[in-house]
């Protein structure tokens, strides 16, 4: 396990500091998207606070993050399905060479 590193980052003016075992810069480019995100958020709507701006930020990353692992899930599954049709048309050529070769030696 890596060493857990500080690091500070700034979100909509609030400065943190977070312990975490990421690269800082890549801690650093994720909170600069997230500042960006929720800038974006409460300039399109009325009176949206920074903690609204937030909770829409989290739900739509979660969402995301969802749609990802749902995505890699299917894309595993047919991954599998392909190595199984693979697998079985190899035992299909085989049976069919051993066919053909006894047909050649009748």
């Amino acid at each position: 396990m890596s060493e857990l590193q500080t690091v500070r980052i700034s979100v909509c003016d609030s400065v943190y500091t977070i312990f975490t075992d990421s690269e800082p810069v890549t801690v650093q480019r994720y909170a600069a998207m997230l500042d960006a995100r929720m800038r974006e958020i409460m300039r399109s709507g009325r009176g949206i606070s920074q903690t609204q701006a937030a909770v829409l930020c989290a739900l739509r990353f979660l969402e995301d993050a969802q749609t990802a692992q749902d995505e890699a899930a299917k894309l595993r599954s047919e991954y599998r399905n392909y190595l199984e049709d693979s697998a079985r048309a190899k035992t299909e050529r085989d049976a069919a060479l051993r066919e053909l070769a006894r047909y050649k030696g009748e």
